[in-house]
């Protein structure tokens, strides 16, 4: 089912994972999870390459990183380390250990799977995330990944798109929203 919408993208309580095809310096939408998580969760950051800089975090009292950082870098943020953005088991491990660890609802945003896609194969790629959205599907969390479309080609986006539950493609002014089913 596709709708046109440059609204909110609401999930329903049933979807856990978006993947926005996201365009370079356009504005993102915004996802509302509240069927789904409620209005009390905690954000989990996963990063392939560089981890936002501390003055992005300023705001988020509830964000938990995991990427390729030094614990205790980011001062009272937790840091959740990677050896790097090849290591898809060190994220998985990562992961885990954070859905141990934190006692609430997660909202997990992985920026991008272009980064991602920069250091393992697309194959690669697609494993980690089916089984990412999978294990999120399992627990109380959403699942929002970005992709830059100009990126790659068609077969690589249908490919990564797979997974997950709901699509945003296009621009503002002209957004789509695919939802499996």
């Amino acid at each position: 089912m596709t709708e046109l919408s440059d609204d909110t993208v609401v999930l329903d309580a049933d979807e856990s994972s978006v993947l926005v095809h996201e365009v370079p310096l356009t504005e993102p939408p915004e996802i509302d999870a509240s069927a789904r998580l409620g209005d009390d969760y905690v954000t989990v950051d996963i990063r392939f390459s560089r981890l936002p800089s501390r003055a992005d975090l300023a705001d988020d009292a509830d964000v938990v990183l995991v990427g390729p950082a030094e614990e205790g870098s980011f001062g009272d943020v937790p840091v959740y380390p990677v050896a790097g953005p090849e290591n898809l088991t060190g994220y998985g491990v990562a992961l885990t250990q954070v859905i141990e660890d934190v006692d609430a609802p997660l909202f997990v945003t992985v920026d991008s799977l272009t980064a991602l896609l920069q250091h393992v194969s697309v194959d690669a790629a697609f494993r980690f995330v089916h089984v990412l959205s999978g294990r999120i599907d399992r627990e109380d969390a959403v699942l929002v990944a970005t992709i830059n479309p100009g990126a790659h080609d068609e077969q690589t986006l249908a490919t990564m798109t797979q997974p997950f539950d709901v699509a945003v493609v296009g621009e503002e002014g002209d957004r789509r929203i695919r939802r499996r089913g």
